[in-house]
C-alpha cells in the first residue's frame, strides 16, 4: 500500500508538471493516505491504485496529445535539420507505449524545449530581416542603393520563408 501511494504521488507530480488540473484525483489520492494511517491497507491500496490508474491515463492523453502536434510540426519544416527533434519524439511514442511515462514526458518536455527554441530562432531572424530591409529602403531612400545587400537580404529572406514554421509552434 504505502509503495502504490508512493507511486501515485509520483504520478500527481508529473500531472503537476504537464499542468493537469484533476482535483478529484488529488481527492482520491489524499484519502489514500488517509486510509493508510488508518491501517485501512485493502482501502489504501484501491484509492492508490485508482488515482494513479487515473492519473496515468490523463497524462498519456497529455503527451500524446503533445507528441502528435510537434510531429505535425517537424513534419510541416523543410531546410531546418531536425534530427536530434525527430529522434526524441520517436524515443518519446516509445516510451509511451512502454507505459514508461516519466521517460515519455521528460522526452516530450526536451522536444518541446527544442521546438520553442527554433521558434525563438525564427523570430530573432525575423526581426533582422525586416531591420536589413529597412536599411536597404532607407539607404535607397538616400540614392545610395546597396544592390549586393538587397540581394542577400532577399535571398536571406527566401531562406527564412522555407523553414517558417513559427505560427504552428503554439501548443
Amino acid at each position: 500500500s504505502a509503495q502504490k501511494i508512493l507511486s501515485s504521488r509520483s504520478r500527481l507530480e508529473l500531472a503537476g508538471r504537464l499542468g493537469i488540473v484533476a482535483p478529484h484525483l488529488r481527492d482520491v489520492f489524499v484519502d489514500a493516505k488517509e486510509a493508510m494511517k488508518a491501517k485501512d491497507y485493502d482501502k489504501a491500496l484501491a484509492l492508490a491504485q485508482r488515482a494513479e490508474d487515473e492519473f496515468s491515463a490523463l497524462i498519456k492523453e497529455r503527451i500524446a496529445g503533445t507528441l502528435n502536434t510537434s510531429e505535425e510540426i517537424l513534419c510541416s519544416v523543410d531546410g531546418v535539420n531536425l534530427a536530434e527533434s525527430s529522434e526524441a519524439l520517436v524515443r518519446a511514442r516509445r516510451h509511451l507505449e512502454a507505459d514508461e511515462v516519466e521517460q515519455a514526458a521528460d522526452l516530450m518536455f526536451q522536444l518541446k524545449a527544442q521546438l520553442e527554441s527554433l521558434k525563438r530562432q525564427g523570430t530573432e531572424a525575423e526581426e533582422a530581416l525586416r531591420k536589413m530591409k529597412d536599411i536597404v529602403a532607407d539607404a535607397e531612400g538616400m540614392n545610395a542603393p546597396l544592390v549586393r545587400t538587397a540581394d542577400l537580404v532577399e535571398k536571406a529572406e527566401r531562406a527564412y520563408r522555407l523553414g517558417q514554421f513559427e505560427e504552428v509552434l503554439d501548443y
